[in-house]
């Protein structure tokens, strides 16, 4: 695995990338339909999940790290949710 720079300390709301990654700056990001059902067929196939879906403002999110090291954001968006 390719050793990554440190970073300033960045907080995504719930999970901070610097404290449970070295210091990361970037990640790649899917959106599913089915968040949760999503989070549990990978599970099943042994996929290594960071944190479990969480809501965070119009969308529910989880990350999960892939077999090289790096982190991935999937998310369900919540159509009805309005900002501001």
């Amino acid at each position: 695995m390719t050793e990554r720079p440190a970073n300033t300390e960045r907080n995504y709301g719930y999970w901070n990338f610097s404290d449970s990654c070295g210091g990361i700056d970037r990640w790649s990001s899917l959106r599913v339909a089915d968040i949760q059902a999503c989070y549990e067929l990978w599970r099943s196939r042994g996929a290594e999940f960071i944190t479990e879906p969480k809501d965070k403002y119009g969308e529910t999110r989880c990350y999960i790290r892939d077999p090289d090291g790096y982190i991935i954001e999937v998310g369900q968006s919540k159509p009805d949710f309005t900002y501001g």
